[in-house]
């Protein structure tokens, strides 16, 4: 799964892992991007117009998936951090 990180070092060119990022994503046959991921990547501090773009030019490449997040995947990134203690 592409994590918000590597969108962000595509996009940035004077970043140190630009080319790192570049060199993983033309690499990879498909690309799955979280939902999570997309909601990210909009509130970085990019212009509104440019980000729709970005974001665009991401969704429409022959190798994205985007995977919808029905719960499952906020649930275990929440598990991880914070131990689940039942009450009963």
């Amino acid at each position: 799964m592409i994590d918000t990180n590597v969108l962000i070092y595509d996009v940035v060119e004077d970043s140190k892992l630009h080319s790192v990022a570049r060199d993983l994503l033309d690499n990879l046959k498909r690309w799955l991007i979280p939902t999570i991921t997309v909601y990210d990547f909009k509130d970085q501090n990019f212009d509104v117009e440019e980000t729709k773009e970005l974001l665009e030019q991401y969704i429409r490449s022959p190798k994205c998936k985007v995977i919808p997040d029905n719960g499952d995947q906020s649930f275990r990134i929440v598990r991880r951090f914070i131990p689940f203690k039942s009450n009963v």
